[in-house]
């Protein structure tokens, strides 16, 4: 993988779910996680929960190139989270960005 200027593209999906939909849409996750299948390109995918909001999920993933991230949202694993959050959430929202340069917060990190 090439890191050079550690150029790449993130898409992060952020959900509120309705109350009572958390375990359902940790099945969901896990479920995709469990297939064992890469994700072409993509390295980092992470899930955060809110400390203060149960209901609160930001999954993010990036990608070295736009082209590796458009074959994901192709994909039907992207289906099948899009679809969990439509079903299972309140509200949503899907944002991408594109990162030129990652630095180091801490010493040492």
């Amino acid at each position: 993988m090439n890191l050079k200027g550690w150029r790449m593209i993130e898409m992060t999906v952020l959900v509120q779910l309705r109350p009572g939909k958390e375990a359902e849409f940790l099945q969901a996750i896990r479920s995709l996680n469990r297939k064992g299948e890469t994700n072409p390109g993509a390295w980092n995918p992470s899930l955060y929960r809110a400390v203060e909001d149960a209901c609160g999920f930001r999954l993010s993933w990036e990608w070295q190139t736009r082209d590796q991230m458009e074959l994901y949202r192709r994909s039907d694993d992207c289906k099948v989270i899009l679809g969990a959050v439509r079903v299972l959430g309140e509200r949503s929202e899907i944002r991408f960005c594109h990162v030129l340069e990652k630095a180091a917060v801490l010493p040492g990190v």
